[in-house]
């Protein structure tokens, strides 16, 4: 964490204590955004039975906002509960506005699955074919019982 500034320290120190890993946290606080290609994504969660909706209402919207806000979003960013499901489309510009984009939106993420959230599905589907692996390596760290990451043809 030396080689963050005092912000970007205090950032990663709080994504630490929510349970992402050091060098995790370290990266998308520190992160510099350098667009590549386009990665669009489609994800979805769970909302078990017995979830507290008023604090999953209140964490999805924080969620989504800083989302919105991240560096690396192209155009699209939409988000829904519709019914037991949590729907997120987003596009991404490059693997620096993904880390970004944990960074900005896992303290609300992590609040979410305390709150009866699963991680359900991500479906990505990547411009740039040499940035596929990229993409598989640091969505399944999110546990989704169905990943599927391609690149476009």
């Amino acid at each position: 964490m030396d080689e963050l500034t005092p912000g970007q320290k205090a950032k990663a120190e709080n994504l630490v204590k929510c349970g992402l890993p050091e060098a995790a946290a370290v990266r998308c606080s520190g992160m510099i955004h350098k667009p590549t290609s386009k990665t669009s994504l489609y994800y979805t969660l769970a909302i078990k039975d017995d979830a507290d909706m008023a604090v999953v209402e209140t964490q999805f919207k924080a969620y989504a906002a800083a989302s919105k806000a991240s560096a690396g979003k192209v155009g699209v960013a939409s988000y829904s509960i519709s019914g037991k499901d949590i729907v997120c489309i987003d596009v991404q510009d490059s693997p620096s506005g993904m880390d970004i984009h944990i960074g900005n939106c896992f303290p609300a993420y992590v609040t979410m699955l305390g709150a009866g959230v699963e991680m359900k599905e991500i479906i990505a589907i990547c411009d740039d074919p040499k940035e596929v692996d990229w993409w598989k390596e640091s969505l399944s760290a999110w546990g989704a019982t169905k990943l599927i990451v391609t690149a476009a043809i």
